[in-house]
């Protein structure tokens, strides 16, 4: 494992519990020419240390354990862990996610087309596994800034296991070709903190030029978000989405196609604030006016590499 082929990146902020899970379903993994990362996000004492001993005893997966001293969100955790990579493809997977035997194998298939620049897996809800419930079987993202996952919340009944192309991958598990970053503009936007990084991903690795695909042999079982339910209220949630969801299409479009497109962002979500208004959740409509305030002081703070096309999107 000088030189491994896969570095599976692994983000804990004190969940040690679901990290150690994630970590123990990659031991039966049949793809073995892999290293793994954990990045801790400046979690509590006592998170901590479990993970070190864990880590620390670890005989079958050699671990290198990367402790940041503040949190510096899903975008830092995982860049910060670029550097000390090794592998000539670069995974993500969210510490609340198991995966299956043969993930890792055919997340990696696809690359063997040189024009692969990405590839994300299937997601199955952890707690719905029997019946599974997808959460994510690729997507689309729409010209009014929703990202949707195709038949989220529909068991899986499908028998197709070739890779396909899909508009997005999802953050729980998607996977870059190391060598198309600087191509690309980078891998995940660190101003991002958390959320609609990986469409601003995915949008950048299509508008460069290289394919993205999902992978539907490639199976993994999410808890989805426990960290940040754990840890940061939906008020909160709900202001980094808006404010990043503003921040892809600023970033990935040209100037005038994003002037075109803003009315439909911004009625989409006026919209969303009648309905949860209605419905007596004010906190939609706090997030929404507090994100959109943040989106336009943070216009000029972000890199904008605007190779987004309108052909990307959605109706």
């Amino acid at each position: 494992m000088i030189n491994p082929k896969a570095s599976i990146i692994i983000l804990n902020w004190n969940t040690s519990a679901d990290t150690i899970e994630c970590i123990d379903s990659l031991k039966n993994q049949t793809e073995k020419n892999f290293e793994v990362i954990v990045v801790d996000n400046a979690s509590e004492p006592e998170d901590v240390n479990k993970l070190k001993e864990y880590c620390a005893k670890e005989k079958f997966l050699k671990i290198q354990l990367i402790l940041n001293r503040e949190n510096i969100g899903f975008t830092g955790g995982n860049n910060s862990a670029l550097k000390p990579a090794k592998g000539e493809i670069v995974v993500s997977l969210n510490n609340d996610a198991v995966a299956e035997s043969e993930w890792l194998e055919k997340l990696l298939e696809p690359f063997s087309d040189p024009l692969v620049g990405g590839t994300g897996s299937k997601v199955i809800y952890y707690h719905q596994k029997e019946q599974k419930i997808l959460q994510f079987a690729g997507g689309k993202l729409r010209f009014f800034g929703a990202a949707v996952c195709d038949m989220q919340g529909k068991p899986d009944t499908t028998t197709e296991t070739n890779p396909q192309e899909t508009g997005w991958v999802m953050g729980a598990a998607f996977a870059v070709r190391r060598s198309i970053l600087e191509k690309i503009g980078g891998w995940l936007c660190n101003y991002y903190f958390a959320y609609y990084e990986e469409v601003d991903f995915s949008w950048r690795v299509r508008g460069s030029g290289f394919k993205l695909m999902y992978c539907p042999a490639s199976v993994a079982y999410h808890k989805g978000s426990v960290s940040v339910k754990r840890n940061v209220s939906a008020l909160f949630q709900w202001k980094l989405s808006l404010r990043n969801k503003y921040l892809t299409f600023w970033r990935n479009l040209p100037i005038y196609k994003f002037i075109l497109l803003f009315p439909f962002l911004l009625g989409y979500d006026l919209l969303r604030c009648l309905k949860y208004s209605a419905r007596g959740e004010f906190y939609f409509p706090s997030a929404f006016f507090t994100a959109l305030k943040e989106f336009f002081f943070s216009l000029n703070k972000v890199d904008r590499p605007r190779r987004g096309r309108f052909g990307d999107l959605s109706l």
